[in-house]
């Protein structure tokens, strides 16, 4: 039951948002570091590629200070960390933490579309426009994420797909406030979503109690 559930969500998540796909998001890759909004210092970068065949392997490498959270809207692609390996499909996330090794394990980086942003957890000081007592129950949740792996929401995708074409987009006096207060929404939606996926299984752990009884 559980499966057809994250299976139902992956679907709906790897639908189309935008009917007529700005140009941005028609390039093979994009990464942008928010330097001209003032926002590197909580994102480093942001990126966005779509990969009509493989491409070279992602080879081993860490982030010291800074999570990143992926987002893969279209195909499959496998991460390494820890040595261990994690199966990547179409309408999930994988996140990796500050200092974490990570790689595609010596395998490509397959045909698909990611979306991908990098993100630092400051222990003081302001997070975006936030003040750091605003932000401080989002940051403790980010660090204390129940899982790396999991599905995500409608809800998610749409907010990659419009959080990439805004950075896209020439600066204005309202723009850096939007920037914030969008990868706040993003950052909390990917919360909700490990959140809801772990009491998910947490529900057929018990199913399978009275199962394994019967």
């Amino acid at each position: 039951m559980l499966d057809g559930v994250l299976r139902s969500r992956r679907l709906r998540s790897t639908k189309s948002y935008m009917p007529d796909r700005p140009a941005i998001l028609r390039r093979p890759k994009v990464m942008l570091d928010l330097s001209d909004a003032g926002l590197t210092a909580a994102v480093p970068l942001l990126g966005h590629y779509d990969n009509v065949r493989a491409d070279a392997m992602l080879a081993t490498h860490r982030h010291e200070q800074a999570m990143e959270i992926c987002y893969l809207a279209r195909g499959r692609q496998v991460y390494r960390v820890r040595g261990r390996d994690y199966a990547m499909r179409a309408g999930e996330v994988f996140v990796t933490f500050p200092g974490e090794q990570h790689s595609t394990g010596g395998r490509p980086q397959e045909k698909g579309e990611l979306f991908w942003i990098q993100v630092r957890l400051p222990a003081r000081g302001r997070f975006l426009t936030a003040l750091f007592q605003e932000a401080r129950p989002l940051l403790s949740a980010l660090r204390r994420l129940p899982r790396r792996h999991f599905a995500a929401s409608a809800e998610l995708a749409t907010q990659f797909h419009r959080l990439i074409i805004l950075a896209g987009t020439k600066p204005s006096p309202a723009r850096r406030l939007d920037l914030s207060t969008r990868i706040i929404q993003l950052l909390l939606e990917v919360v909700a979503c490990a959140g809801r996926e772990e009491a998910a299984r947490g529900e057929s752990a018990e199913m399978q109690v009275v199962l394994d009884y019967i």
